[in-house]
Order: structure tokens, then sequence, then C-alpha cells
């Protein structure tokens, strides 16, 4: 198995591990993220109600890393991740779909952004050194799934080096 494929799919496991068992991945852009698709086939990739988390390869790391023996290696494998979370609100912020996202993300034993940031590696098994890795462009908003904006889905993104 190829490195790209090996550390992608590490980091995938990872998420799983953190998200609840109802969200749908994707290793792979799906269009039904991106374009005006028919409601049925984004429910199809996504979810009802969403929860949906999709894995992008976005290539090799510009920053040269230096190993402990000084020597610069080239092998950092970057990584776009985007997840939806649907919205709904409520007058009370703990019944409300911000309250779980929150905590999906931040949660002190099960936050995906928590977990990555305390994990500093990603190991893939009990027996190997982890793999260290660093979390950059951290963003979240409330996004639109139509064009009728009746449908709404917390987003996250963020980007993720591998090393």
């Amino acid at each position: 198995m190829n490195r790209m494929v090996l550390r992608r799919d590490l980091l995938i496991n990872f998420l799983r591990s953190k998200l609840p068992a109802e969200f749908n991945f994707a290793d792979r852009l799906r269009r039904e993220t991106f374009d005006s698709s028919t409601r049925s086939s984004r429910i199809r990739v996504m979810g009802d109600p969403t929860m949906y988390c999709e894995v992008l390869y976005a290539g090799l790391s510009e920053n040269d890393q230096e190993d402990t023996a000084g020597t610069t290696v080239l092998d950092t494998d970057t990584f776009r991740v985007n997840l939806w979370y649907y919205y709904h609100d409520w007058s009370e912020y703990s019944k409300s779909s911000q309250a779980t996202f929150d905590n999906i993300l931040f949660n002190q034993h099960t936050g995906i952004i928590t977990g990555l940031r305390e994990a500093e590696t990603l190991n893939p098994d009990a027996y190997s050194p982890g793999i260290p890795l660093s979390l950059t462009g951290i963003e979240t908003s409330v996004i639109s799934l139509d064009e009728s904006g009746v449908e709404l889905a917390h987003f996250l993104t963020f980007t993720i080096t591998i090393r």
C-alpha cells in the first residue's frame, strides 16, 4: 500500500473513532457535496439527516521537514477534511445542533479537533511509532444545502499535514 493511502486511511479511521457512527465517509470528492444535485442524490451520499465527512488528498506539503538526523525529507502528505452536520435551531443552546456540533469538534475526550491537536501523531498500530501531524486552517460556518436555503448544515474544514 502506498504511503499516501496508508496515511489517508489512518486519518479516516481516527475520524471514525471520534464521530458518531451515523456519519458517512468518502475518500474522494463527491459531486453531491458541491453542486445543486437533487435532494435524493445528496441524501444518498450525505445521509438524512446530513452527517458526512470527506477526506481529500491535497498533495505533498511544500514545507521541507528534517528527520532526527537532520536530513531533509519531502514525504509529507496534506489532506483537506470537510465535515457537514445537519443544522436545527432551538431556543436553548443545549438542544440546538450547535451544541452537538461543538461537542463533535471540541469535546475533551471525543472531539475531533481536540483529539487531533492532542494526538500530535497517528499510530498505524500498537507496535509502530506515531506519524507526526499538524493541523491548520480550521474554519467553521453554516452553509445552505439547497438553492432555497431551507436545508442548512454546520460545516467544518481544515488541513492536516502528516509527516
